[in-house]
């Protein structure tokens, strides 16, 4: 359970093992007995969370065709989850494209957005309105498509237990949307372990010698810390930044 990529899907699969174990020495040692019961107990709160069958929905190891693992109501309530996420990215996307593109740059796609009085005093607010409209109508039918290719992959073929489900979606080749509401809702952590290394990670930077560094600063050096992994530098690279 420390892996740095421990997913949802991974945790499930362990607790399950676990589950089994259990129940089979429940009828010698009675302690192992109570520690089944009270797992079960506390797989009913977990499977209640929406975000966490959202992430087993997107895990074909255990939502496949003819799969029981999650209720038709689980199934439901995890498809509700997914569109509303997905609707979110939508929104951010917007809001950060609308904040990153001056007026001058809108591209108008809809002529009959053009004013048609002579003065040209509402061409930026038409203009505006036309590119939200047309993002809007979109983002619609992207939502409306996705409920249906959720409905699909629910019917996909199973997947081993032991299969890395990160690298799975990384190779996804059916669908970009599909596969970029995974790379969300698959980054739920399953346990506190990326949590617990951010604040070590803080606690070895934020020192009474650097205690004036500013919350920019400081963000940028986690951020680096905590996804050195990501950068993706090679040994010449590393060579130069140390040799400046």
């Amino acid at each position: 359970m420390q892996s740095e990529q421990y997913v949802v899907g991974d945790f499930y699969r362990d607790w399950l093992s676990c589950e089994l174990e259990l129940h089979d020495l429940g009828s010698t040692v009675s302690y192992a007995a109570q520690l089944h019961d009270a797992m079960k107990s506390r797989k009913q709160s977990l499977m209640s969370n929406n975000a966490f069958i959202a992430a087993l929905y997107l895990d074909p190891r255990f939502n496949f065709r003819g799969s029981l693992m999650l209720s038709p109501q689980q199934k439901v309530n995890a498809e509700n989850h997914l569109i509303k996420t997905y609707e979110n990215m939508l929104r951010m996307e917007s809001s950060e494209n609308s904040m990153s593109s001056s007026p001058q740059n809108l591209n108008l796609q809809y002529s009959e957005c053009l004013p048609s009085t002579s003065s040209n005093s509402f061409s930026r607010l038409e203009k505006y309105i036309c590119e939200d409209m047309e993002e809007t109508s979109s983002d619609v039918e992207v939502v409306q498509n996705l409920r249906q290719k959720l409905s699909v992959f629910a019917n996909g073929r199973k997947f081993s237990l032991d299969t890395d489900i990160l690298s799975y979606w990384k190779t996804f080749p059916s669908d970009k949307h599909l596969r970029k509401l995974a790379e969300v809702v698959l980054a739920v952590p399953a346990t506190q372990v990326s949590v617990e290394r951010a604040f070590s990670a803080l606690s070895l930077t934020l020192k009474k010698h650097r205690s004036k560094l500013n919350d920019a600063t400081l963000n940028n050096i986690l951020i680096t810390k905590l996804n050195f992994d990501l950068l993706y530098f090679r040994d010449n690279d590393m060579h130069d930044i140390s040799s400046h």
